[in-house]
């Protein structure tokens, strides 16, 4: 990470996982968690990365349960 940049917290680094599929994270307890280490991952990148991943995440919804049936 970035000097300066937040260290992610106990659970946060394990809640990536879920980063796609936030009904599922919240419905685990894990919403704060996970919106915390999104935060934190966010401000470690560079500026043009931060925007990148920030364009992608608004564009794309991944529908993970309906890849397990």
């Amino acid at each position: 990470m970035r000097a300066g940049a937040p260290s992610p917290a106990e659970g946060e680094a394990g809640s990536l996982f879920l980063a796609g599929m936030p009904g599922p994270a919240a419905d685990l307890g894990l919403g704060a968690v996970l919106a915390a280490a999104q935060i934190k991952l966010a401000a470690a990148l560079p500026a043009e990365l931060r925007d990148q991943a920030g364009r992608i995440r608004e564009r794309f919804h991944p529908d993970a349960p309906g890849w397990y049936r």
